[in-house]
């Protein structure tokens, strides 16, 4: 499964916030 890094940084933004 390959995942764009944007949805990887998105979802540690969320967790982070």
């Amino acid at each position: 499964m390959t995942i764009n890094r944007m949805t990887i940084c998105k979802t540690i933004n969320s967790i982070e916030f």
